[in-house]
């Protein structure tokens, strides 16, 4: 690259740094304060956003943010500023945007506003709503580059992309346009004009690509729903990378046409667009827009349009869905494999039949007509590298030896005959695949989208055999969309390298697993999406399917264990334990019954809860339910919390809720799976390192009669997880506990601890045993061990003050259901519909019982010690007499001292 070029870059990057107003700009000290895990943290704590544009930017959905502004509970204007505000930032920290027209967005939003308050009514579906787009798409009077210098000298466009006219017709706010590939042809979004991408998880990788600048800002929440486009995964790609939803639609159903391409001759894949969101409602409410919106403005735009209205689906049934974790082309590394065989254990627990679909389509021979079609533009390429102006290649467009479809690689120019093959191969996997599919009578097939979770900068051109997973289906033409579904937290534990077991297939595919296991670590906290594909214009079905799947992740317990069991339910499930359940009900229906007169008697309320200035807390399960309701309270007097979670993305979500409730909340994650001890007992060390005091332990977590698995320790997971995994934190956290005492420590337990069955109590000897087990005997035994423990723990600090005590929080309206709901299917699912409204105490009251336990003065005046507790906040005796066999609690404490030795010295 010439000087001269050079120096146009640079005066085209400045005008853009001047875009940013001065009052959301960051300093020099914040921006090197920020570490590469650290991006989103900052942005929800320390970047400047005030309460309200956090609260904004954090909502679930824009489709909750439409409904808002329509309501006008927000205004469209301070909306806009808010994304702008975000935007701002994510830009500084991560190089997601080329341009920002904030004044524009301001003025359009205002007229949003003035028309609503002037006619009632909006004036569409994404009235006033902030809408980022891809540099790609054509605006009026901005850039249309595609990573070109040569393009950036052509000046701004004079028209708007179909893409464009919709969104604005639909009522939507325009204000950004974000970073792509040179040329949109590879997988990573860098280029020599605007620079690269980084990924705001974790950015020592990229954010993929081609629209790998819309996937940076959403995941980063500088925009709710953003606009990309896919030739070859470039939607799927990003979102999986950045743990966003996306879907890619067939050719033709939604507009794409008006705006710059480099040629119109696309007659072998066709490029779509396609919605970026947070959420599913967002990508079903793009998907009207432009199958419906404004009597099919959408046809009026491009002639290839077809009307196809938009028509929604439910499933009142359980899904049928294929899946394969290898596509016979490049096999995935670890962590991508974990995240799919994950989500496809999690279904099949759910109810739904999920079977392995064979290799019909001949990935190898798509996979490489798709890499000749590519090739057939590089003509066109070189013309606009070489001949328009001094442009220059960006590393990810050099040539590579593995793979090179498009600097002036080996593979001829398109001949019509090579034209004529590449037809006839594309025809044929089309028709296999849809004959394969209806013949099992499938509602879709699940596969990864990427062959690896990102790639480090600069290293995609060797990787494209990983993104064989999306191309594939770009040529055939079927729907497809990503759904998140794992997150690589322990890059060098679970999700480590694997050996194939087998030689390469290609240098591309070594190439993929080389980059992968020559650094594991530096793909920490990268995401995994999983892809869920349909057939030609099923954009529909998908939409359900995917909603379905997300219903099914989000609902499975926060903790567990990679080496659970993934056992099958037999039908005699609820005969064989019909004692268990008749006494379950029993026991349920006279406690709901008094823990409803319970609500009316109050002694302890949020607003005892005193200052808590200069206290530290740890709470494990603290980003849902109970856990998050006690960190929240906390933290809002003045608390020093941390949230010890298994997963650093929820935890951090939740963080960014009391964030936004509490600006100056004092909340920390950190890192806590109570399904494997030596993590358990690492990450306790690593807290006593802070030099920290401890004032109160809550143990918290917990899950619930799901069915029978085992710890990574091989020890049955409700037990191992509710007692022995909180054994472990207590012992290794409890010296620093005494040293600063006054100090507490709450220990959850349940009702349920009347359901440990008789005559033992605790049978030692089956715990762990898969014959002997049922879902809620286990779940009393950890609870009555719960209650034993705190006893047991009492009166061994009596001579200290340190306060343990047991609590029942009631039967509260948690997320802990999801176990029986696998267990026991619609028919419990049904009453809990009809039951949790009435008897089940909402989580602000369930909360109370474990509050007052921890932070009320009642505890140390009136010595409360080993006690149990239930709603709200009453002094009780435990519902069975093994709670207050001392005999029994010693035996549990012995057995479960000599389990964790054993364990930790494996």
């Amino acid at each position: 690259m010439s000087a001269a070029t050079q120096q146009f870059v640079s005066e085209v990057r400045s005008r853009r740094e001047s875009q940013i107003p001065p009052e959301f700009r960051l300093t020099a000290a914040q921006v090197s304060s920020v570490g590469d895990y650290d991006v989103i943290t900052f942005l929800n704590t320390k970047a400047g956003l005030s309460a309200r544009e956090l609260q904004i930017t954090n909502s679930p959905s824009a489709t909750e943010l439409a409904k808002k502004i329509a309501t006008q509970e927000y205004t469209s204007l301070e909306v806009t500023k808010a994304f702008c505000h975000r935007a701002s930032l994510v830009q500084q920290l991560c190089n997601a945007v080329t341009e920002m027209f904030f004044d524009e967005a301001y003025a359009r939003a205002k007229y949003c506003d003035d028309y609503l308050a002037k006619n009632g009514k909006t004036l569409g579906p994404l009235h006033g709503v902030p809408v980022s787009i891809k540099e790609e798409m054509d605006i009026v009077g901005k850039l249309t580059t595609w990573g070109f210098t040569a393009w950036a000298r052509d000046g701004p466009a004079k028209s708007n992309a179909a893409v464009v006219d919709i969104i604005l017709d639909a009522g939507g706010v325009l204000y950004v346009k974000t970073n792509v590939p040179q040329s949109l042809m590879t997988w990573e979004s860098t280029n020599v004009l605007w620079g690269s991408v980084l990924n705001p998880n974790n950015r020592k990788l990229g954010s993929g690509g081609s629209s790998g600048g819309e996937g940076c800002l959403i995941a980063a929440r500088g925009s709710l729903l953003g606009i990309g486009s896919d030739i070859g995964g470039s939607v799927r790609l990003p979102s999986s990378i950045t743990g966003i939803y996306t879907i890619k639609p067939s050719s033709f159903r939604f507009a794409y046409n008006r705006s710059r391409i480099f040629h119109q001759g696309l007659p072998l894949i066709f490029p779509v667009n396609g919605p970026m969101a947070v959420s599913i409602d967002d990508l079903e409410l793009y998907c009207k827009i432009q199958c419906t919106g404004n009597g099919g403005l959408a046809r009026k735009l491009d002639p290839n349009v077809v009307p196809i209205p938009w028509s929604p689906l439910t499933f009142n049934r359980k899904l049928k869905l294929g899946y394969f974790v290898d596509n016979g082309f490049c096999a995935p590394v670890a962590p991508t494999a974990n995240g799919i065989e994950a989500a496809v254990e999690a279904l099949r627990r759910a109810g739904h039949e999920v079977v392995p679909f064979p290799s019909v389509v001949d990935t190898t021979a798509v996979f490489e007509m798709a890499l000749e079609t590519f090739n057939g533009y590089t003509d066109v390429l070189r013309d606009i590298i070489y001949k328009q102006g001094d442009e220059g290649l960006c590393k990810a467009m050099r040539p590579n030896p593995n793979v090179d479809p498009l600097a002036g690689g080996p593979t001829p120019s398109m001949t019509a005959e090579r034209v004529w093959n590449a037809v006839d191969v594309r025809e044929t996997a089309k028709t296999v695949y849809l004959d394969k599919f209806t013949e099992m009578g499938l509602d879709a097939v699940l596969s990864p989208t990427l062959g690896i979770p990102s790639c480090e900068h600069d290293e995609s051109a060797g990787l494209f055999a990983a993104i064989s997973y999306t191309v594939t289906w770009n040529v055939l033409d079927m729907t497809a969309g990503v759904v998140p579904c794992h997150t690589v937290s322990d890059p060098t534990g679970e999700d480590a390298p694997k050996a194939l077991g087998r030689a390469f297939r290609h240098p591309g595919e070594e190439a993929v697993h080389l980059a992968y296991s020559k650094n594991p670590s530096v793909f920490k906290n990268s995401k995994v999406g999983l892809q869920v594909l349909g057939l030609h214009h099923d954009e529909e079905r998908i939409i359900a399917v995917m909603r379905v799947i997300d219903s099914v992740l989000k609902t499975q317990p926060e903790i567990y264990g990679q080496t659970r069991l993934a056992t099958s339910l037999h039908k005699s499930t609820y005969l064989r334990h019909s004692t268990v359940n008749r006494i379950t009900i029993i026991h349920s229906t006279v406690f709901l019954v008094k823990q409803f007169e319970a609500q009316t008697l109050m002694p302890f309320a949020i607003k005892d809860v005193p200052s808590m200035e200069g206290k530290n807390v740890i709470i494990t399960g603290a980003n849902v339910g109970l856990g998050y309701v006690t960190a929240l309270e906390i933290a809002r007097k003045g608390g020093n919390v941390f949230m010890a979670c298994r997963s650093e993305s929820k935890a951090n979500e939740a963080i960014a809720k009391i964030k936004a409730e509490v600006p100056n909340a004092k909340v920390e994650f950190m890192k806590l799976d109570l399904q494997d001890l030596k993590q358990v007992k690492g990450s306790a060390e690593a807290w006593l390192a802070k030099g920290l005091p401890l004032h109160v332990l809550v143990n918290n977590a917990g899950i619930m009669a799901n069915p029978f698995a085992l710890t990574k320790d091989g020890i049955e997971s409700q037990f191992g997880t509710n007692h022995v995994g909180h054994f472990v934190l207590t012992q290794t956290l409890l010296p620093r506990i005494i040293e600063s005492q006054p100090s507490r420590i709450v220990v959850l337990t349940s009702s349920a601890h009347a359901m440990a069955p008789q005559p033992d109590g605790i049978p030692f000897d089956k715990i762990s045993d898969e014959k002997a087990y049922t879902p809620w005997g286990n779940y009393g035994i950890s609870k009555l061990s719960n209650m034993l423990f705190a006893r047991t723990l009492a009166e061994k600090l009596k001579d200290e003050k340190v306060f343990c005590n047991s609590v029942h929080p009631g039967v509260v309206r948690t997320e802990l259901m999801r176990g029986p709901y696998e267990v026991y299917g619609s028919f419990l699912k049904v009453l809990m519909f009809f039951m949790r409204p009435l008897m089940f105490l909402p989580v602000e009251k369930g909360v109370l019982t474990q509050l007052y336990l921890a932070v009320s003065p009642d505890i140390e005046t009136k010595n409360y010690r080993g006690q149990f507790f239930e709603p709200t906040a009453k002094l009780s005796k435990p519902y069975t007499a093994f709670g207050t066999d001392d005999v029994l609690a010693q035996k549990l404490w012995d057995y479960t001292q000599k389990l964790v030795d054993e364990k930790l010295a494996a």
